[in-house]
């Protein structure tokens, strides 16, 4: 996955919490990034590619 595929999926993806990181149990192709920001999810899924 391209970082630019990584972004849009984080843009697309809806469960975020009011302060901005994942709900508990949320997972990206696989990729468990709950309780995440956006940023740390973003270098997780770059990590995991």
């Amino acid at each position: 996955m391209t970082g630019a595929a990584a972004a849009l999926v984080l843009m697309f993806a809806q469960p975020v919490l009011a302060d901005g990181s994942f709900a508990n149990g949320t997972s990206v192709n696989g990729v468990a990034v709950g309780g995440m920001s956006n940023e740390e999810a973003k270098a997780k899924l770059e990590q995991e590619r």
